[in-house]
C-alpha cells in the first residue's frame, strides 16, 4: 500500500487495491478486480474480455494482495499485461506467478539491529528509531501496555523477539500482545520453545492470521510431496547455507530447491546462498521430528557434510589460501558447523570429530581470536567423553580437556581452576600411555603442565612427538608443536624452537601463525634485554602479519598489549594509548564486542598506572557496563574489583572497599583462587596506606600463598615485594631486604621492570629508617623520575620523600634529588640483588 501510494501520481486513472484473501477460486478473480476498479459488466457473456477492453485504454495501477491460492488464474494476469500496456500490476504472493513480464521483488522482514550494535547503545528508545521491526513491536506493545518503554534492561530481549520472527509483521504483532502478561525475556523464551505461542484470540482477526501455524498450514498444502520432503530435510540447517550443502543434505535437485524458493518456503540471499525463515524452520523441524528415521538421516547427512567441509577449509588454512579458508568457515561457523559438532558429540563419534573437525575449529578460533567461544564446544565434548571407558573415549577426553584448558588460559578465564584439572589430565594421559597418540595435542598439554609446575621433565616425550610429526610430514602440526615447545610461558622460551617454527610456517605460506611466533620472539627479546630495535622489529612484524588478515581477525589486539606495555615502560604514553584507540575502532567495526571490552579493560589497567583518575575511571565504568551485558560472572567479578583498584590508587579507600566487597563473594562462590589472592593484596594495600602494617603483612602473606599455589610468577614477585615493604615499615630491615632481594631477582629476570621499581620502595624505607636519609632521597627521586614507575609507586615514593626531606636543608635535598635522577635502572637493581645474595 505504501509503495502504491508513493507512485500514485504516475497513474492518472487511479490506483486500486484488491484484497484476494477471501476470494476462494480463480473463477472469482475477474469479478473481484472489476469490483475494485468500480467497473460494471454489461452482460454475463465474456466478462473477461469486457474487463480487458475496459483496461486497454486505461493508465492505472492495480494492486492484487495475497494471490498465492489463486495460481490457476495467473494466466488472467498475463492477459492483462499483454492487452493493457499502460496498466501495471503490483501482486503480493508467497508463490511466484510464472507469467511473462513478471519482475520479482522479494519482501524480507522488517529491519532489525545486530547484537553487536545494541551492545553500544546507551539510549535504546532513541537509537532504535531507524529499525522498523522494533518500532512495529513497540507500537503493538503500547496497545496493551501504554507505558511500555525500551530500556537497557529489556532491549536485548526485544531485539531477540524481532530476530526470532525475522521482522515478520504478523509475528511481531502476535508477540507484542503477550506483553500484558509476560516480560520480553519470557516472550522470547516461549517463542523459542513453541511456534503455537504466536496466536491471538482477538475476534476480528481472519482465521488465516490468527496464528503463525495457521499461516504455514495454509501454504504447506501448496507444496508437492517431494518439495515437502526436501523442505523438512533443510530444517536441520541453521542460518544461511550454500546450494551445495542444501543439495547434499536434502538430496534434492536444483529445480526442487528453486520450486521451494518460488513458493517462499526457501529464501535466496545475496551471494547465492539459501536460508529459511526461523519460524518456518521451527514449523518444519516439528514435522521432521515426528519421523525419527528421517530426522536422524537428515542430521547425519548434515553433520557429515560439514565435518568434511571443515576438514577441507582446515587444509586451506594451512596454506597460502589461509584467508580464503577462513572466510569460508566464517559463513558457517556459529551456525551449521556448531550444529554439526553438537550432533557428532551427542552421537559420540569421536574419531570423526578429531580427524575431520577439531583441527579446523582450533585454527579458526586461534586466527579470529574467538578462543572464548570454543570453550562451551569443548566442555560439552569433554563431559560426554568422560563417561566412555574405551580407548577411543579416553583419547577424546584427553584431547578435549587439554584444548579446553588451553582456551581458558588463553582467554584468561581465571575461575577455571586449571592447576587441579591439568593435574588430573596429566595423570590420566600418563597412566594410559596416550602421549604418542595425542600428537601435537600432547605437546600443548605438556607445555601447559610445565608452566603450572605439574610436569618438570617432559623434554624427551615432547621431542619424540615432534620427531614423529616430522616423519609423518605433518608440517603445520610440526610448526605448532615447535611453537608450544618454544613458548612454555611468558617468562620461559626456547628461541631455537621458535625460530624453527617461524621457518616451517614461512614455508607453508600461512599468515597468522607467523605473526604469533614473531610476537613471542618479541617478548623473548624483551625479556633477554636485547636492543630495542630487535624488540620493536618483532612486534612490528607481528602486527604486519595480523593486518594481512583483512579484518577477519582481532589478533592485532593481542599484539598491541605487548607493544603498548613496551611503550608505557619507555614513557611513550601517547603512543601506547593511541594503539588501544586504533584497535578499538577496528574491533567495533568488526562487531567483536568481547574483544572490544577486553581492550577497554587493558587500557583501563594502563590508565590507572600511567594516566589520570578521570581516564581510568571512565574506562573501568565503560568496561563494567559492557561486561554486565555480556554476562560473564567471572569477568564481572574482576571488573568490580578493578574499579575498586582505581578508587584505591587515587585516594578513595571507602569506595575501593565497597567494590572489593561486591567482588569478594563472587570470587568465593566460583572458587577463583588467584582472584582471592589479589583481593588479599588489595586489602593489604589499604591497610598499608592507613599504616596498619601488621594487618597489611597478614594480607600479603595470604596473597603470597594464593599466587604460589597458582604458580603465578608475576604475583609471586609482587607478593614478596609488598611483604618486603611492610617489613621495612615494621622496622625489620634485614628480613625486608631478604624478601626484596628475592622479589627483585624474580622481577628483573622476567623483565618486569615496572614491578621491580615498585619493589625498590622497600629499600627506600630501609634506608630512611637506617638514617641513610640522603640515599633514601636519591632512590625515591629515581623512582619518581623513572617513566616506567606506576602512579601508585610515585605516590608512595613521594610520601617517603616528604618524611626524608623534612629535617634536611633544601640544598642537601636538591643535591640528593639530582643524584637520584642520574641513577640507572640496571645498575641499581643488579647491585641490590648482588648485596642480598
Amino acid at each position: 500500500i505504501q509503495a502504491a501510494s508513493e507512485v500514485g501520481d504516475a497513474f492518472p486513472d487511479g490506483v486500486y487495491f484488491t484484497a484476494l484473501a477471501s476470494v476462494r477460486s480463480g473463477d472469482l478473480l475477474i469479478p473481484a478486480v472489476a469490483k475494485a476498479i468500480n467497473f460494471t459488466f454489461y452482460g454475463d457473456e465474456n466478462r473477461h474480455q469486457q474487463l480487458l477492453d475496459y483496461l486497454r485504454e486505461r493508465k492505472l495501477l492495480l494492486v492484487l494482495d495475497n494471490f498465492e491460492h489463486l495460481l490457476e488464474a495467473s494466466g488472467r494476469v498475463g492477459e492483462i499485461i499483454a492487452n493493457a500496456p499502460d496498466v501495471k500490476l503490483l501482486v503480493t504472493s508467497r508463490i511466484r506467478l510464472n507469467v511473462q513480464g513478471e519482475q520479482l521483488y522479494p519482501v524480507g522482514g522488517m529491519r532489525t539491529p545486530e547484537a553487536a550494535e545494541i551492545a553500544m547503545w546507551d539510549d535504546p528508545e532513541e537509537q532504535a528509531k531507524p529499525y522498523s521491526a522494533v518500532q512495529l513491536f513497540l507500537e503493538s506493545t503500547r496497545r496493551v501496555q501504554s507505558n511500555f518503554t525500551l530500556t537497557r534492561e529489556n532491549v536485548n530481549s526485544v531485539i531477540k523477539i524481532c530476530q526470532l520472527v525475522q521482522g515478520m509483521p504478523l509475528g511481531l504483532e502476535l508477540a507484542a500482545a503477550w506483553v500484558e502478561l509476560l516480560p520480553p525475556s519470557e516472550i522470547a523464551a516461549e517463542i523459542t520453545r513453541s511456534l503455537d505461542f504466536l496466536e491471538t484470540n482477538q475476534v476480528d482477526v481472519p482465521d488465516r492470521q490468527r496464528s503463525i501455524r495457521a499461516v504455514f498450514d495454509s501454504s504447506w498444502k501448496s507444496l508437492s510431496e517431494i518439495e515437502q520432503r526436501t523442505f523438512l530435510s533443510l530444517c536441520v540447517f541453521v542460518g544461511s547455507f550454500s546450494r551445495k550443502s542444501a543439495q547434499q543434505v536434502s538430496q534434492a535437485s536444483l529445480r526442487t530447491l528453486l520450486g521451494l524458493a518460488n513458493k517462499s518456503w526457501l529464501q535466496q540471499t545475496v551471494g547465492g546462498r539459501f536460508q529459511l525463515h526461523e519460524l518456518m524452520r521451527q514449523y518444519g523441524e516439528e514435522l521432521l521430528k515426528t519421523d525419527e528415521s528421517a530426522w536422524r538421516e537428515a542430521k547425519d547427512r548434515h553433520a557429515e557434510y560439514f565435518a568434511g567441509f571443515v576438514s577441507e577449509q582446515s587444509l586451506r588454512m594451512r596454506s597460502p589460501e589461509q584467508i580464503a579458508g577462513l572466510k569460508s568457515l566464517a559463513e558457517e561457523f556459529d551456525g551449521n558447523i556448531k550444529i554439526a559438532w553438537d550432533w557428532l558429540v551427542s552421537e559420540q563419534r569421536w574419531n570423526e570429530i578429531i580427524e575431520s573437525m577439531l583441527l579446523g575449529v582450533f585454527q579458526y578460533g586461534e586466527i579470529r581470536w574467538q578462543i572464548y567461544e570454543l570453550i562451551p564446544w569443548l566442555r560439552a565434548a569433554r563431559v560426554i567423553s568422560a563417561h566412555e571407558n574405551t580407548s577411543e573415549g579416553r583419547l577424546a577426553f584427553a584431547i578435549f580437556s587439554t584444548l579446553e584448558v588451553y582456551c581458558e588460559e588463553s582467554a584468561q578465564i581465571l575461575d577455571a581452576d586449571p592447576v587441579s584439572r591439568l593435574g588430573s589430565i596429566w595423570e590420566m594421559v600418563n597412566q594410559h600411555g596416550l602421549a604418542e597418540e595425542m600428537g601435537m595435542w600432547y605437546v600443548m598439554l605438556a607445555s601447559l603442565a610445565r608452566n603450572r609446575n605439574i610436569a618438570i621433565d617432559v623434554t624427551a616425550q615432547i621431542e619424540a612427538n615432534i620427531t614423529h610429526l616430522r616423519e609423518q610430514n605433518l608440517q603445520w602440526q610440526l610448526g605448532i608443536s615447535l611453537f608450544f615447545y618454544g613458548w612454555m610461558s611468558d617468562y620461559e622460551q626456547n628461541e631455537a624452537s621458535l625460530l624453527e617454527a617461524a621457518k616451517v610456517f614461512a614455508d607453508l605460506g600461512v599468515i597468522c601463525e607467523r605473526g604469533i611466533v614473531a610476537e613471542i620472539l618479541g617478548k623473548f627479546s624483551y625479556h633477554q634485554r636485547r636492543p630495542l630495535a630487535e624488540v620493536t622489529g618483532y612486534y612490528s612484524l607481528a602486527r604486519q602479519f595480523y593486518q594481512k588478515l583483512e579484518g577477519y581477525s582481532s589478533r592485532t589486539g593481542i599484539n598491541l598489549l605487548g607493544l603498548a606495555d613496551f611503550y608505557f615502560r619507555q614513557g611513550k604514553y601517547e603512543q601506547g594509548f593511541a594503539l588501544f584507540k586504533d584497535e578499538q575502532r577496528e574491533l567495533e567495526r568488526m562487531g567483536q564486542i568481547r574483544r572490544l571490552e577486553a581492550t577497554l579493560h587493558w587500557e583501563g589497567l594502563f590508565a590507572y598506572r600511567y594516566s589520570s583518575y578521570e581516564h581510568a575511571l571512565r574506562l573501568r565504568q565503560h568496561s563494567l557496563g559492557m561486561i554486565r551485558k555480556l554476562g560473564s560472572q567471572s569477568d564481572l567479578a574482576w571488573r568490580l574489583f578493578e574499579l575498586g583498584e582505581v578508587h584505591r590508587i587515587f585516594g578513595e579507600p571507602e569506595k575501593a572497599l565497597d567494590f572489593y566487597n561486591q567482588a569478594l563473594p563472587m570470587f568465593q562462590k566460583m572458587n577463583m583462587s588467584l582472584a582471592l589472592g589479589f583481593d588479599q593484596r588489595a586489602r593489604g594495600d589499604l591497610a598499608l596506606d592507613e599504616k596498619r602494617y601488621s594487618d597489611a603483612l597478614v594480607h600479603y602473606h595470604k596473597f603470597d600463598a594464593y599466587v604460589r599455589e597458582d604458580n603465578h610468577l608475576w604475583g609471586m614477585a609482587q607478593s614478596q615485594g609488598r611483604i618486603a615493604l611492610t617489613l621495612a615499615y615494621l622496622g625489620e630491615p634485614e628480613q625486608a631486604r631478604k624478601e626484596m632481594g628475592s622479589a627483585l631477582a624474580r622481577a628483573y629476570e622476567y623483565r618486569e621492570d615496572d614491578l621491580a621499581l615498585q619493589t625498590l620502595l622497600a629499600e627506600a624505607v630501609c634506608r630512611l629508617q637506617g638514617k641513610n636519609i640522603e640515599a633514601a632521597i636519591e632512590l625515591v627521586s629515581f623512582l619518581q623520575d623513572h617513566p616506567g614507575s606506576w602512579n601508585e609507586t610515585k605516590q608512595q615514593a613521594n610520601g617517603i620523600f616528604k618524611i626524608a626531606a623534612h629535617n634536611l636543608t633544601p640544598e642537601t635535598v636538591l643535591a640528593a634529588v639530582e643524584r637520584g635522577k642520574g641513577l640507572e635502572f640496571d645498575s641499581v637493581v643488579k647491585e641490590l640483588i648482588r648485596e642480598e645474595k
